[in-house]
């Protein structure tokens, strides 16, 4: 057997004992569990806002620019007519709206159960002031056609030169997300290293192994191993994530996002391959398995600082 038979061979040995343990797949249930539910859970609980259920008094013509300027400032209102006073008070106690406006000569009054939205105020308030203002040029003698054509609302188009900033934000949010995903796993299998290594020392499992491979050959071919496992899991997780998205529509990912999915699976193999050996290395120093988290501190330091550091940086 040569020098690369026994490299795979050490990794596939990795790659079956975990696979067989119930730990990694319950881990990589539940990560693709996490994925699913961070698009599925939120999509459950959004909840569409419901109408603002208005009650005009006094003028139907009133109602009809309250419709108008709801429909232009993009609020969702649901306006009915009263024939008085006192049963748009009635609705308003039985909640049947949510504010009766009484629309008087020269001046408005609203009853309301409990302080409307500010949205909701700011509708009424606007569509209140055009129509009191096209009420007295009517007063005045003008054309009530010319009047209503003059007082409509203004249409304002937003145009985007540049999706420069919009970019950079998913990007920033992308880079957060692959921050944590990579912290949590690198964190993980590297501790994982260290407590196999660790195990096979104080078990003499790793004297029987260096018979038969070089310890080279041993120690490459248990991080390549454990470090196909843990991109596995990585895989798994964004699949999942994506496969739920497609399902629920939650989320529109941009296309700049994508071009991040190589990055992180880089950045992956790479921290990885420093961080397997130094946990690799911690594991070689403990006499029992009590004192792997204390050798394995110092290493964990400056990746904490890494992690932090990328909030700071994105």
């Amino acid at each position: 057997m040569n020098r690369t038979s026994r490299f795979f061979a050490v990794a596939q040995r990795e790659v079956v004992e975990r696979i067989r343990g119930k730990a990694w797949r319950l881990s990589t249930l539940i990560l693709a569990l996490f994925g699913v539910g961070s698009m599925v859970i939120p999509n459950l609980i959004h909840t569409t806002s419901k109408p603002t259920k208005i009650a005009v008094v006094g003028s139907n013509s009133y109602k009809n620019d309250l419709i108008r300027t709801a429909r232009a400032l993009k609020v969702v209102v649901d306006v009915s007519t009263a024939p008085s006073t006192a049963q748009g008070r009635a609705q308003v106690e039985s909640k049947k709206v949510n504010v009766a406006v009484i629309v008087g000569a020269n001046a408005a009054t609203t009853i309301e159960l409990s302080q409307l939205n500010v949205t909701s105020q700011a509708v009424i308030v606007e569509s209140m002031d055009s129509f009191m203002r096209a009420q007295r040029l009517i007063d005045q003698g003008l054309n009530q056609q010319q009047v209503m054509s003059d007082m409509s609302p203004v249409r304002i188009t937003n145009v985007l030169i540049s999706k420069k900033h919009q970019i950079n934000r998913d990007l920033r949010i992308a880079t957060i997300i692959s921050s944590v995903i990579l912290y949590t796993i690198l964190g993980t299998y590297g501790f994982v290293i260290a407590s196999g290594v660790a195990q096979e020392k104080t078990s003499r499992t790793a004297e029987v192994l260096l018979s038969t491979v070089r310890p080279g050959e041993l120690l490459f071919g248990k991080i390549a191993g454990i470090g196909f496992l843990g991109l596995v899991q990585v895989v798994v997780g964004v699949l999942a994530a994506v496969i739920a998205n497609k399902v629920t529509h939650y989320a529109k990912i941009p296309h700049s996002v994508w071009s991040l999915f190589p990055e992180i699976i880089l950045w992956f193999i790479l921290g990885y391959g420093l961080y397997s050996f130094a946990y690799a290395l911690a594991g070689t120093l403990v006499g029992r398995q009590e004192d792997i988290q204390v050798a394995t501190l110092p290493i964990s330091i400056p990746m904490v600082i890494g992690y932090l550091l990328s909030f700071s940086l994105s």
